[in-house]
């Protein structure tokens, strides 16, 4: 998989878990990645433009990654409504998957992460 004209997003508010992410990813040939550690931020890049995809925790601090995936999909001012979102989480329940879903996320990975699943759910997004 070749992904030199993508951009990405990771959103966590583990450094060692971003780290981890964009190490894969750059694996894949992704030179352009933006990190966050909150939802502001991530917004902030996200309205700067240029990102292709976004990789967002679950469980963050005062606004977890689901409002982050409700302020893209459906904030009238959302700065980009159709970015694919793959959530990364360790709640794997029922529960936490449809909530997700109901967030507008397009694909879910759980912890911990493998480059395999990572690639999975990146061809899923782009086709």
């Amino acid at each position: 998989m070749a992904l030199e004209s993508v951009s990405a997003l990771i959103l966590d508010d583990n450094a060692h878990m971003r780290g981890l992410v964009r190490v894969i990813l750059a694996s894949f040939g992704m030179r352009r990645i933006e990190e966050a550690s909150d939802c502001n931020t991530a917004l902030g890049i996200v309205a700067g433009g240029d990102i292709d995809i976004a990789f967002v925790d679950f469980k963050l601090g005062a606004l977890d990654g689901a409002e982050f995936c409700k302020r893209i999909r459906f904030q009238p001012d959302s700065p980009n409504r159709f970015l694919p979102i793959i959530m990364i989480t360790a709640y794997s329940e029922r529960r936490r998957v449809i909530d997700a879903i109901n967030a507008g996320v397009d694909e879910f990975l759980v912890k911990p992460v493998r480059a395999v699943d990572v690639a999975n759910r990146v061809n899923a997004v782009i086709e």
